[in-house]
């Protein structure tokens, strides 16, 4: 079809006008199921009344989407995963700090905890938690990649079965400043 020709069939409608519902000969253009009748424009009101709902739930929702999509764009906090790599990180990110060992399942009670210090100088700061994710212990201003476990520590992460940790350091900027930077969430299942 040309452009004249639908230019030709769209003349009589004007610039801000609905769809015409008569046509030029006065024939009713709405198909007869599409026809509402006043009566069941009432009834659909009426009853639409009568299911009113209260405020609250309407502005629950929208900060539940608020907050899933702040939390979408701002993964701050890593998340304990089976996977090694998380599927929104960008391919060309590199972790800062990598933890080594212990791995997702260890034989025994690990006497020490390993990460790297590749991109990250001292001082560190390591976090055992405990499978609820509490902390247990806190370890501050190491000045090695490596923690040897306290025997009372070692007795109770083994007792649980499983524990999590992360090291936490300053990256070095241009500034000079340092910027914080945190592991990935280790989970360590002892077997």
């Amino acid at each position: 079809m040309s452009k004249w020709a639908l230019l030709a069939a769209h003349r009589y409608l004007e610039r801000h006008a609905a769809a015409r519902t008569v046509g030029a000969n006065g024939r009713s253009l709405q198909r007869p199921w599409r026809i509402r009748s006043p009566r069941a424009v009432q009834q659909a009101a009426h009853a639409r009344a009568q299911r009113r709902q209260p405020w609250w739930p309407r502005l629950a929702g929208v900060l539940c989407l608020c907050l899933a999509v702040h939390a979408g764009l701002h993964p701050e906090y890593s998340m304990p995963s089976p996977v090694r790599a998380s599927s929104a990180e960008r391919a060309t990110r590199i972790q800062p700090i990598a933890t080594i060992a212990p791995g997702p399942i260890h034989e025994g009670v690990p006497h020490e905890l390993v990460w790297s210090d590749v991109a990250v100088p001292p001082p560190y700061r390591v976090v055992v938690c405990d499978a609820e994710l509490q902390p247990l212990a806190t370890f501050d201003d190491l000045s090695h990649p490596r923690l040897p476990l306290p025997t009372t520590l070692a007795t109770e992460l083994a007792a649980a079965g499983q524990f999590h940790w992360y090291v936490e350091g300053l990256a070095p900027t241009a500034d000079g400043s340092g910027r914080a930077v945190r592991s990935r969430f280790e989970t360590c299942e002892i077997r």
